[in-house]
């Protein structure tokens, strides 16, 4: 069995933002969802995610290959 790594952030902290910039990067669809705009590289625009960054419960879980 692979070992499980399981890491969960909320509240405003850089650790969260970046989780959060990691995740919309993969699934840009995802940002009208959560309220995030995106630039013409379809970056999250910093304004956007600082309006919303104290009420997002960011959990990642990654398997170890």
């Amino acid at each position: 069995m692979k070992p499980l790594h399981v890491q969960a952030g909320e509240g405003d902290s850089e650790a969260l933002r970046e989780g959060v910039r990691r995740v919309i990067h993969a699934l840009s669809r995802d940002a009208k969802v959560y309220g995030l705009a995106l630039d013409a590289n379809k970056e999250v625009v910093e304004t956007s995610l600082a309006t919303i960054a104290e009420q997002l419960i960011l959990v990642e879980i990654r398997l170890d290959t």
